[in-house]
């Protein structure tokens, strides 16, 4: 089973109804929800989330969502050795470099996200919603 690390823009397509993204990345959830892959996020992205929702609809829709999103995801600890390995990473940016020792640390098979340039620097490979679900 393929091991998926999610990243906040395809999860919060799905709150924003951000078309043209939505459908591709609420088809990436659905494909862990059903048990197809296992899906991976970091205890960051869940406070972003938290963060980004409740900025734009409100407290109550974003804890909704978060706690639909922790029934959905594995949640990857941020700890000491999480940071540390985020601090070696050569990425300029070191929430992107969190994610990305998030995603190694569970031996994710890919990261999924709209934005792969952030993600230049990754061990793990890349690929939009649109590239994982055309090799499905």
């Amino acid at each position: 089973m393929a091991k998926l690390f999610i990243d906040v823009n395809v999860i919060l397509d799905i709150p924003f109804q951000r078309s043209p993204h939505r459908i591709e990345s609420q088809t990436i959830l659905s494909l862990v929800e059903s048990g197809t892959v296992k899906g991976y996020t970091s205890a960051l992205a869940c406070a972003t989330v938290y963060y980004l929702v409740k900025k734009a609809m409100g407290g109550r829709l974003a804890l909704s969502f978060v706690k639909d999103l922790l029934q959905v995801l594995d949640i990857v600890e941020v700890n000491r050795s999480v940071l540390d390995r985020a601090l070696e990473l050569g990425g300029a940016d070191f929430e992107d470099n969190i994610q990305m020792a998030c995603a190694q640390k569970v031996s994710a098979d890919y990261i999924i996200t709209r934005d792969p340039k952030d993600y230049r620097h990754s061990t793990v490979p890349v690929l939009s919603p649109v590239q994982y679900l055309s090799m499905q």
